[in-house]
């Protein structure tokens, strides 16, 4: 089924009413039915959480475990990453979501998990610095 998408931005109550006055105006059919999808948007991981994660958080981890990086970064997207479930006509199913699918709250927790099983192993993961491109550039 090919669709026509109409896009309305609510950041207030005036948005709102103009969502309402389009889905008013909608000619019902019964032939040709409507599909409205309703989402929030959530804010996208930031530069600086990719950047915590990939210079900082991931070596350290990999190393303490004794672990390829790229492997262990598999390995931990395996255990710590969020799931998105999915089901449709009687099957089930999930994908692990990467970090380049990550909203800035799922980056922060997957982050956050690992920070926590690194210490476990007594791998001590330093606090995020707020001048990591500045401290990555003289490196």
């Amino acid at each position: 089924m090919t669709e026509r998408t109409h896009t309305i931005i609510l950041y207030g109550e005036s948005q709102k009413a103009h969502l309402l006055a389009v889905c008013e105006s909608l000619p019902v059919d019964g032939e040709k039915p409507y599909v409205i999808r309703i989402s929030q948007k959530m804010p996208e991981k930031t530069e600086e959480q990719r950047g915590y994660f990939f210079s900082t958080v991931l070596p350290l981890f990999a190393r303490a475990s004794g672990e390829d990086e790229e492997e262990f970064y598999e390995l931990l997207l395996g255990m710590y990453a969020p799931r998105v479930y999915h089901a449709k006509d009687g099957h089930e199913w999930y994908h692990i979501v990467r970090v380049s699918e990550m909203t800035s709250a799922q980056m922060s927790a997957f982050i956050d998990r690992c920070i926590r099983e690194a210490a476990g192993i007594g791998c001590i993961i330093p606090c995020a610095d707020k001048n990591w491109r500045a401290t990555r550039r003289r490196a």
